[in-house]
């Protein structure tokens, strides 16, 4: 559903972008294994709003 959402729509609206960057707490193991099953890899983790939390990337150009 996610990826799809960015095939269809993200990407569609903003053709230039080629990537797609998306941050969750590390606490929160759902949508760690969501963005993970729609092709996001892990860039690294970091600090976001005090929280320890991971970085994320999808790169439509990857197969």
């Amino acid at each position: 559903m996610l990826r799809a959402f960015l095939d269809t729509q993200a990407f569609h609206l903003f053709h230039q972008e080629t990537k797609c960057y998306i941050c969750h707490e590390i606490a929160n193991e759902k949508a760690l294994r969501c963005v993970t099953s729609a092709g996001f890899t892990l860039l690294r983790d970091v600090i976001d709003e005090g929280k320890p939390s991971r970085l994320f990337v999808y790169d439509r150009k990857t197969p």
